[in-house]
C-alpha cells in the first residue's frame, strides 16, 4: 500500500500507476520498432547475398572460378601492399683517431710497460730499447767535442788561424754528432703519443728481448672517445640507398653488436661522401660500404673495442610487399633482360 504524507490516497496511487503504463508502453513502442526494423534491414542484406549466389554461381564452372580467383586476388592485394623496406649489412665498429707506435732507432727491447687492454696517457712510458751502446758513442762524441773544443781555444791564443779554422770545424762535426746521439737516446724510451688503449701487436707481451728495426711498428693505440661503424653492404642496394638519402636528407641506421645483441645503438648517414663505391671485399665479392660516426656514452665507450661486429639496418621508405620479398629476383631479371 503506497501512502501519501502517511496517509492512504488512491487516485493518487492510480495515478502514478497510469503515468508508469504509459512509459512502459511509449518505450517498448519504440524498441519494438527499432527492432523491427533492423530485422527488415538484416533480412534485405540476406535476400540480396542469396539472389547473387543464385544468379551468378548456379554453374559448377563459376564456382570453380570464383574458388581459384578469390584467393589468388587475395594474394595479389597481399603483394602490392606497401611495407618498410630495409637495407641491411654487417657493421664492423672502427676507431676513427688510431696511432701505431713505430721505433725512431733500433735496438732491443729492455723493458716493457704497456700491455694489450689497458689504458695509457699521453706521454707514459710504453717500452725502452737497450741503449748502452749510444751512451757509450754518446760519450766518445762528447770527448771528441770537447778536445776540439780546447784545440780551438788554443790554436786562438797562439794565433794559429789556419789551426783555429780546422779545429773549429772538427768541433761543429763533433757537435752535431753529439746533438743526434743525445736525440737518440731520447728516442730509445717509447712514450704514448695519444690518450688511449692499447690494442696491439697481439703478440705484445712476448717482444721483450726482441730487436726492433729502424720504422717497425711497436705498439698500436686508439682514441675510445672517438668511434664510426663501418657497414658493409651490396652494390646493388647502393641506388636504393642514395635515393632514399636524397629524399630525406638522412637516413638513421639501426645497429646490434654480437657482443651485446640486446642493444640497440643508432648512426646517421646525412652525406653521400660516407659511401664509398667499389670496394673490394675479396673473394671476387664487390660491394660498398657506409661509415657511420658512432658516439657511445660515457660510462660505455671504455666497454667498446675495435672490431666489434654486429648488424645495421636502414629503412629507406615503404614498398610493395612482393619488391621487398622478391627484389633480387626483379634485380637479376633486369640484368638478364
Amino acid at each position: 500500500m503506497l501512502l501519501f504524507e502517511g496517509q492512504r490516497d488512491p487516485d493518487k496511487v492510480r495515478s502514478s500507476f497510469l503515468q508508469m503504463r504509459d512509459l512502459a508502453y511509449s518505450g517498448g513502442h519504440s524498441l519494438g520498432t527499432a527492432l523491427t526494423w533492423h530485422n527488415r534491414r538484416t533480412l534485405r542484406w540476406s535476400n540480396a547475398l542469396y539472389s547473387w549466389r543464385i544468379r551468378h554461381l548456379r554453374s559448377r564452372g563459376r564456382r570453380n572460378f570464383l574458388r581459384t580467383a578469390l584467393p589468388i586476388g587475395a594474394i595479389i592485394l597481399a603483394l602490392l601492399y606497401p611495407k618498410q623496406m630495409q637495407v641491411s649489412g654487417t657493421a664492423t665498429l672502427e676507431p676513427v683517431n688510431l696511432v701505431n707506435v713505430s721505433a725512431e732507432v733500433s735496438g732491443r727491447i729492455e723493458q716493457l710497460q704497456a700491455q694489450l687492454g689497458a689504458e695509457v696517457k699521453k706521454g707514459d712510458l710504453l717500452l725502452a730499447l737497450d741503449d748502452h751502446d749510444l751512451q757509450l758513442q754518446f760519450q766518445q762524441a762528447d770527448q771528441e767535442y770537447q778536445r776540439y773544443r780546447v784545440q780551438a781555444d788554443t790554436a786562438l791564443a797562439l794565433s794559429e788561424e789556419g789551426q783555429l779554422q780546422i779545429a773549429r770545424i772538427n768541433a761543429a762535426r763533433a757537435g752535431l754528432m753529439r746533438d743526434k746521439l743525445a736525440a737518440d737516446l731520447q728516442r730509445t724510451r717509447i712514450t704514448a703519443p695519444i690518450s688511449g688503449i692499447v690494442i696491439g701487436p697481439q703478440n705484445l707481451s712476448a717482444r721483450t728481448g726482441e730487436y726492433i728495426r729502424l720504422g717497425e711498428g711497436l705498439v698500436t693505440l686508439v682514441d675510445p672517445s672517438s668511434w664510426r661503424v663501418r657497414v658493409q653492404l651490396r652494390e646493388q642496394d647502393q641506388p636504393l640507398l642514395v635515393a632514399a638519402l636524397h629524399e630525406k636528407g638522412s637516413l638513421e641506421a639501426q645497429i646490434k653488436f654480437n657482443a651485446e645483441p640486446t642493444t640497440v645503438y643508432t648512426a646517421s648517414l646525412t652525406d653521400e661522401e660516407q659511401v664509398a663505391k667499389g670496394l673490394d671485399f675479396g673473394g671476387g665479392t664487390y660491394g660498398f660500404a657506409a661509415f657511420l660516426p658512432f658516439t657511445p656514452s660515457p660510462q660505455l665507450s671504455q666497454d667498446f673495442r675495435t672490431g666489434f661486429s654486429g648488424r645495421a639496418s636502414f629503412t629507406i621508405g615503404r614498398r610493395p610487399l612482393a619488391y621487398v620479398f622478391f627484389r633480387d629476383f626483379i634485380h637479376f631479371l633486369r640484368m638478364r633482360f
